[in-house]
């Protein structure tokens, strides 16, 4: 089966806000290959389907039939896609946070939605899908397409918002950064900040960061031949850390267990909070708890040997 797939930018100031337009055409030959999993990446899409529409859905087994032309809101679990024939589409793809400047409403009321381009915008929503599927070739529907969203930018501030500074720093840390940190950088209470991010993220910092994270892991593994250790260390899943004094690997002042033995992690290292990576763990031992220290320590734990 012959797929192609292209991408091209678009100029500034739109390119703040857009990630790429993207063009997937496949002739739909040979054997079907199955549902695919689209895992989430914090990028909401506008997507124009101009050959057979894909089936959709959360499970495999419940797959429906997609409109022509539909916007995907930031995902937060993953879902699946199946071609039913021949594939020409045509995607936007927003950055985190970025969308808010073009929606009437606000992101976090699209997250995990497919939400018809008509019943978005209404009249403006169904004249931009009639112009792509009237334009003859990919650069003309990238015009058109920017022309729309200049439209919709026009008149608007155009000055950097707290959100894109905040998403601009986690892709640079490349996963989740200190929420509180983030508020006071910001002047804003840790509630309104994050409430400003399902405003216009359509998710929360932290679960943003998380999926960033996600993101990166997947990255290193397809462009490097590397361990796992180091991957993990170069997205901040493990971390290096000072020793508890009494029990190796339990940081200082923090209650921790450790890993059951043969799996445990390497030396200096420990396990960062991310979805589905902490460990099973197996109880032995208690230790006795420090004045004053109410139960913080009556937790099962093992001693690293």
């Amino acid at each position: 089966m012959s797929v192609r797939y292209r991408q091209h930018s678009l100029p500034q100031p739109l390119s703040r806000f857009v990630e790429c337009v993207w063009f997937l055409r496949s002739n739909g030959d040979g054997p079907p290959s199955g549902p695919e999993r689209i895992v989430p990446d914090g990028c909401p899409e506008l997507i124009l389907q101009f050959a057979e529409a894909c089936r959709a859905g959360r499970s495999r087994e419940a797959l429906i039939l997609q409109p022509k032309a539909f916007l995907v809101g930031p995902l937060t679990s993953c879902f699946f896609v199946e071609p039913v024939g021949a594939v020409s589409t045509m995607g936007i793809r927003f950055r985190p946070g970025g969308l808010a400047r073009f929606l009437p409403i606000e992101a976090a009321q699209i997250t995990d939605r497919q939400i018809a381009l008509e019943d978005l915008w209404g009249r403006e929503g169904r004249r931009l899908e009639e112009r792509l599927c009237e334009a003859g070739d990919d650069a003309s529907r990238v015009a058109v397409a920017s022309r729309f969203l200049m439209g919709r930018l026009s008149g608007s501030d155009t000055r950097e918002r707290p959100v894109e500074r905040a998403v601009a720093w986690m892709l640079r840390r490349r996963g989740p950064v200190s929420v509180e940190g983030l508020a006071q950088d910001f002047g804003l209470s840790r509630r309104h900040l994050e409430r400003v991010f399902r405003s216009e993220a359509g998710m929360g910092p932290a679960r943003l960061g998380r999926v960033i994270r996600f993101q990166n892991v997947f990255r290193a593994l397809a462009s490097e031949a590397s361990d796992w250790v180091s991957i993990a260390l170069r997205v901040r899943v493990l971390r290096p850390v000072a020793p508890h004094p009494r029990l190796p690997g339990l940081r200082r002042g923090v209650a921790r267990r450790l890993p059951a033995r043969g799996r445990r992690l390497p030396q200096g290292l420990r396990l960062a909070a991310a979805p589905g990576a902490l460990l099973r763990l197996r109880r032995e031992r208690r230790i006795r708890p420090r004045r004053g220290a109410g139960n913080i320590h009556r937790l099962p734990l093992r001693r690293a040997s």
